[in-house]
């Protein structure tokens, strides 16, 4: 947008009629070219972040031309009042002025080529700036009563109130977890360097893994006398806690042991032993040093396999750190944190070897010639009557402001598989190991379900009562891939005429296609961020006597991708935040415990004075931006009323995918604009405009309806974000609204939409 040039300044050779009306002109024009150049403030400021630097130039420019424009507003001001003083006081007042235009003039400049820079440079951020100014061609010429931006600013205009009476989750764009970490290298090659072998020999890729490859090797003690070992240097930080594991599992060689070192007679350290599945002892020695805790747990896969773990504090001597995994007699442990003794050919298998700073053991992750430390972004929570501002996790993408209806999810123990009402699938029931990994919430609470049989396929289940009717439900889940990527979620309604469906899933990509012969009414596959995904499979009940909704989770679907099931499949995959409910997607993760758990809906909303100061009731255009969500059948997006729907303008979705514009005046619908085909999840622009005897609507740069040329419009007081007066909720996110009091030509609605 261009900015008015201010009039000409007073001269020093004026005389004073001349003077005095100049500086008048000069300071009323003042007003209006700082609106202007506030205006063009916020338009750069709404740009991507690839134009920040421009933008910061141009706000910063505009600043200092708005602060030196009010020293010269002062100094004219001054100057009239003293109208009748000396010619040199009316000379200085004109420097002043003079020098304020200058610098004025110079920050237009400057904002103006930084808008154009930032506009030519990225077609997102014009896109975006478009659903105000429009294309060029067809521009309106007026700025817009009301902008709310919820994209770019993350946050609620102040006349907005807004309403939740619960809890509730979404992605803020930058809070991370670490998730995966592995700081030694070659972890499942320790014949390979850096690992140093001592009194020992190896045998590589001897035997099958915990993960079904062979991969695992066999350390075999020589008959020497000494340590029968193997160690690798690491970089601990000192006063940090280390959690050290390695998966054993016995030859004939009774005891494992791990050490965590920083240098000789400073340690911690554990003995366990893999005949009895216990550990044998633990000890620290050295200035800080202790043990927090040590674990031996059974592998999934069973076959005899072992993970040994420990959790200790490096203490302040940290001089020649090391990482020491070896076989023992049960002696007691030397000074540099090993046993000694004469071997007798003992041999012990041994697979991912790991250390990681936490406090806490976290799954396995293998490495090869570089340590590894993965984050996951963090699902967060807000709090009641807390408005949510929605990312995606991976691309970060601002959605705007998250509006979802009232959910409840009927299942119970949402994060713990292990226990009632969870049961054994089908099939039967796999193993499960609690707290296994780091979760889509940051906290360590995923667990781990596999599939070691290979004459069944085995799963986890839970039912939930329900009521017969032609309701749709949506099951869902986040899962992540370990040994096995090809899993299944199974969601069956029961108890009358059964409706079944199950989805495949390949977690290495997040493809997925129906089981063969069950396919359900649809499914969504989200990724959210270091290999998780969010599964939704939704169905619909036909009414036949059903009472009972089941979710099974199958972590062995099949061995490779297909949609027809391998019984014989095997593996483990991880699984988290499981949920049913009643509608057509799945809306934001509800957490349980002993008692089902309801999500309020979303309420946010402008009245009085909050509305008045940018509505207009002789004309108006009102332009949106929203993502819409799968569940979009008698939802509003905005709904103008005076508390009641009798008098209203609505911009809405019905039944039979209709993207409709009503206006209801004294309980008659007067307009009833209601095209098909723009019910599709995904992003829309749209504009609704009245005035007396015109309203049209836009939708994506197009007029899907002829003009309405009949009609007055009502008087309304309230502004509904949303939602509808009679619950109506959008599920999805408003990325910006504008309100301009001008019902705009129809040209420019497009442009607006485009």
């Amino acid at each position: 947008m261009a900015i008015d040039t201010l009039p000409a300044a007073p001269a020093p050779t004026d005389t004073t009629s001349e003077f005095n009306a100049k500086s008048f002109a000069w300071v009323a024009a003042l007003a209006t070219w700082t609106t202007q150049a506030n205006a063009l403030e916020e338009n750069v400021d709404a740009l991507e972040a690839t134009t920040v630097s421009n933008a910061a130039i141009a706000t910063t420019k505009a600043a200092e031309s708005t602060a030196s424009a009010s020293a010269a507003l002062a100094s004219q001001t001054a100057a009239a009042a003293s109208q009748t003083a000396a010619a040199n006081s009316a000379t200085q007042a004109n420097v002043s002025s003079t020098t304020a235009i200058g610098s004025a003039n110079t920050a237009t400049t400057k904002a103006t080529e930084a808008s154009t820079s930032a506009v030519s440079a990225a077609a997102s951020a014009a896109a975006a700036n478009a659903l105000v100014t429009g294309t060029a061609s067809a521009r309106p010429t007026i700025r817009p009563s009301l902008l709310l931006d919820f994209a770019n600013t993350k946050k609620l205009d102040p006349r907005i109130t807004f309403t939740r009476a619960s809890s509730a989750r979404f992605y803020d764009s930058k809070t991370v977890a670490k998730a995966e970490e592995n700081l030694l290298l070659q972890s499942q090659t320790i014949a390979s360097a850096p690992w140093d072998v001592t009194g020992a020999t190896v045998s590589s890729n001897s035997t099958a893994a915990p993960d079904g490859t062979v991969t695992a090797d066999t350390l075999t003690e020589t008959t020497a006398t000494g340590s029968h070992t193997l160690g690798q240097v690491f970089t601990p930080i000192s006063g940090a806690t280390y959690s050290a594991s390695v998966s054993a599992k016995n030859v004939n060689g009774q005891y494992v042991y791990i050490t965590v070192r920083g240098a000789a007679s400073n340690y911690f350290s554990a003995l366990f032993d893999l005949f009895t599945g216990v550990v044998t002892s633990s000890s620290a020695l050295g200035s800080g040093f202790s043990v927090t805790s040590t674990a031996i747990v059974e592998s999934p896969v069973g076959s005899g396999w072992y993970r040994c773990q420990i959790t200790g504090v490096i203490g302040t001597t940290v001089s020649s750190p090391n990482v020491y995994i070896g076989l023992s007699d049960a002696s007691a442990l030397t000074s540099s944190g090993f046993p000694s003794y004469t071997g007798t050919s003992r041999s012990i298998i041994l697979w991912g070897a790991q250390i990681e700073q936490r406090s806490s053991v976290t799954a396995y992750t293998a490495t090869t010639t570089q340590p590894i430390t993965n984050y996951i972004p963090v699902l967060q929570t807000a709090l009641d009557n807390v408005a949510r501002f929605e990312h995606n996790p991976v691309t970060v993408e601002s959605l705007g402001l998250f509006e979802e209806e009232q959910r409840t999810n009927l299942l119970l123990r949402s994060e713990d598989f292990s226990i009632a009402p969870w049961g054994a699938g089908s099939g039967g029931n796999p193993t499960i190991s609690i707290n296994q990994n780091i979760a889509p919430d940051g906290t360590l609470t995923a667990d781990l379900l596999g599939d070691n049989s290979a004459i069944a396929v085995l799963g986890r289940l839970q039912n939930a009562v329900i009521t017969s009717g032609t309701t749709v439900y949506t099951g869902s889940v986040y899962a992540k891939q370990y040994s096995s990527s090809i899993i299944s979620v199974r969601v069956v309604a029961g108890g009358g005429t059964a409706v079944v469906s199950e989805l495949v899933v390949n977690l290495s990509n997040g493809s997925a296609q129906w089981r063969s012969g069950v396919p359900g009414t649809s499914f969504l596959v989200t990724p959210v961020g270091n290999g998780w995904y969010r599964i939704a499979v939704s169905i619909t009940d036909n009414a036949s006597g059903n009472n009972v909704l089941t979710l099974e989770l199958r972590p062995a679907f099949a061995s490779t991708y297909a949609d027809i099931l391998n019984v014989a499949a095997t593996g483990l995959a991880f699984f988290w935040g499981a949920q049913l409910e009643a509608g057509s997607q799945a809306t934001s993760y509800i957490k349980t415990e002993a008692a089902q758990v309801t999500r309020s809906a979303d309420a946010p909303s402008m009245e009085g004075v909050n509305f008045s100061s940018w509505y207009s009731a002789a004309e108006g255009t009102l332009v949106a931006e929203y993502f819409l969500g799968a569940d979009n059948t008698a939802v509003g997006v905005v709904y103008l009323d005076n508390g009641v729907s009798t008098n209203s303008i609505q911009m809405r979705y019905a039944a039979g995918t209709q993207a409709q514009f009503i206006v209801n005046t004294n309980g008659t619908a007067i307009v009833s604009l209601a095209p098909f085909g723009y019910s599709t999840p995904g992003l829309y622009k749209r504009a609704i405009s009245f005035k007396t005897n015109s309203f049209q609507q836009a939708i994506n740069g197009i007029l899907p309806n002829s003009e309405t040329t009949l009609g007055v419009a009502p008087e309304v007081s309230v502004m509904l974000i949303g939602r509808e007066r009679s619950g109506g909720q959008l599920n999805g996110t408003i990325k910006r609204l504008a309100f301009y009091p001008k019902r705009l030509a129809n040209a420019q609605l497009q442009a607006l939409t485009a």
